[in-house]
């Protein structure tokens, strides 16, 4: 049998979690921590991601939101608030 993670019910986490996790520190740059801070507060009482949240909240513009919570572009060397910019 498949390990939970390579079951599809598996990858439905992993994107759940790579999407509703609140350390994304290019999110927190977009928006500030105290509010990021609060979202993901509500985030982890009601179950929703930060993505839908931002969403509903429209905390940010579609494209901005999409670009500050692509969990690929936050783990490229030299992006906004890295170290090794």
């Amino acid at each position: 049998m498949a390990p939970q993670a390579f079951r599809p019910a598996g990858k439905a986490r992993i994107e759940q979690t790579a999407h509703g996790h609140s350390a994304r520190a290019r999110f927190w740059y977009s928006i500030g921590y105290d509010r990021a801070a609060e979202i993901a507060k509500e985030s982890a009482k009601t179950g929703k991601t930060v993505r839908e949240l931002c969403r509903e909240q429209q905390v940010l513009p579609e494209e901005e939101l999409e670009r500050a919570l692509d969990p690929v572009a936050m783990t490229e060397p030299g992006g906004e608030g890295s170290a090794g910019g």
